[in-house]
Formats: C-alpha cells, sequence, structure tokens
C-alpha cells in the first residue's frame, strides 16, 4: 500500500520538481545571455571634463568650445568624449592635457549606437591630434542632434 502511494504520488512530484528546475535554470541562463550581450552593445563611455556647481561658471571655465553638458544632483558636467571602445578612452584622454573622468551609461538608440561605433573605428585608426579631435566633435555632434536621446547610467 505504502508503495503504491510513493508511485502514484511522490515519484511524479519528485520527477516535475527536477524537471521544473532544469527548465529554469535553462531559461535563466538564455535571459542572462541576452541580457549581457544587450548591455555590452549599448554600453557607451562619458569622458567629462570637469563638474561645475553653475551654468555660467561652466561657461566662463570651459576649456574647449565643442562639449555637450548636462545636470546631475545640482551639478553640470561636461563631456567632451564619447565613445564605445575603451581603447579610445585613453586615446581621447590624450588630446586633451588635463584631468579626465569616465562615466559608464547605457544607450537604448539603435541609430546612435551605430553611428558611435562607426566614428569609434575611424577613432581608432586616427593617429594625428587634429584627426581624433575631429572625430570625437563628430561624435559629439551626433548626440547634440539627438535631444531626446536618454541615457542610463550603469556605474
Amino acid at each position: 500500500m505504502l508503495k503504491k502511494f510513493l508511485n502514484k504520488i511522490v515519484v511524479p512530484i519528485t520527477i516535475s520538481i527536477i524537471c521544473g528546475f532544469i527548465s529554469g535554470k535553462f531559461i535563466y541562463n538564455l535571459y542572462m545571455e541576452n541580457n549581457d550581450s544587450l548591455l555590452k552593445n549599448n554600453t557607451i563611455y562619458l569622458i567629462e571634463s570637469a563638474d561645475y556647481q553653475s551654468y555660467d561658471i561652466m561657461r566662463e571655465n570651459s576649456q574647449t568650445n565643442n562639449y555637450i553638458y548636462y545636470q546631475e544632483k545640482g551639478t553640470y558636467k561636461t563631456v567632451v568624449g564619447i565613445t564605445k571602445n575603451q581603447d579610445n578612452i585613453k586615446k581621447i584622454s590624450q588630446v586633451y592635457d588635463e584631468d579626465l573622468k569616465v562615466s559608464k551609461y547605457y544607450l537604448n538608440d539603435t541609430n546612435l549606437n551605430k553611428k558611435i561605433t562607426n566614428n569609434d573605428n575611424l577613432l581608432s585608426k586616427a593617429n594625428s591630434n587634429e584627426e581624433i579631435k575631429s572625430i570625437i566633435n563628430e561624435t559629439l555632434s551626433l548626440y547634440k542632434e539627438n535631444n531626446n536621446v536618454k541615457l542610463t547610467k550603469i556605474s
């Protein structure tokens, strides 16, 4: 009698739990792979020059003519470069002779991501400071053209 009970109820429940665990593990791994690749493909780096307490002070002290800025926690931050390629961060930093801060953001705009990737390819091949600055300015212009672009800070 006990053996019948075990065969009818406990064995199917145990098999169901095992199947559920395997299915859950498979779905979780599939989700994580897609999520990681999406995050990697849409990550950009903002190379920031400085933080300022007010808009007027930012305008007075900014060294370059071509930059973008954003306001975060009451301070204005000037961005002098945008890249998706970590190797290009050093190249951009060498053009500007100052301490630069790098912030990591998520950009969910497919068109802009493609354009930044194209400019990154050009930037990685560029050698002269003039050529590098030209590509940096073009990338900043791409961002300026898209006023409604939203970024999400990653770290």
